[in-house]
């Protein structure tokens, strides 16, 4: 169910798409889909292929998030780029509801990917569901102002058919 628009890996690796909790009908990205993760986890969970940000700046991702965690387990949300920056996101340790994190140092590159990281302890639980990630960055080639917040379809941008490629993976038959 990830395959073309997430990869994932680690030891305990079970991200996937989930029917237990979506804030859109009707699935999600979760650590455990099935319900309480391993023992002793350290997974991720990545977009491919890369978005392309190319001339935009200001990038932020929106996201909602469930947390049902009831351990120490740890998840963290970053972006990276293959010529090696990373931008650390946010820690989803504490998050609940619509959430919006910058990307910082990854806005204008060709291509960054999303990680979500996951690290649990020795107790066995429910974990983290993921859904409505949306990119949003400013085009300075909009006509006007020289800047314009673009989302949905209607954005003249590359990053469209990334953030499409995303929502795509979490509601693949709508």
């Amino acid at each position: 169910p990830l395959a073309g628009r997430w990869v994932s890996g680690g030891t305990g690796d079970q991200w996937g798409r989930s029917t237990l909790w979506s804030a859109s009908p009707t699935h999600s990205l979760a650590d455990s889909p099935d319900g309480d993760h391993a023992a002793s986890v350290d997974s991720w969970v990545e977009t491919v292929p890369p978005l392309d940000l190319s001339g935009l700046s200001d990038c932020r991702l929106d996201y909602t998030i469930e947390n049902r965690r009831a351990d120490e387990s740890y998840f963290e949300l970053v972006a990276f780029s293959e010529s090696g920056s990373t931008d650390y996101l946010a820690d989803l340790y504490l998050e609940q509801g619509r959430q919006s994190a910058s990307f910082g140092l990854e806005s204008g590159r060709p291509d960054v990917h999303l990680r979500v990281t996951f690290f649990s302890n020795e107790f066995i639980a429910d974990g983290v569901y993921l859904d409505d990630l949306e990119a949003h960055c400013i085009d300075p080639a909009l006509p006007g102002t020289g800047h314009g917040l673009g989302t949905g379809t209607s954005f003249a941008s590359p990053l469209v058919a990334a953030a499409a490629v995303l929502r795509r993976s979490l509601h693949p038959g709508e």
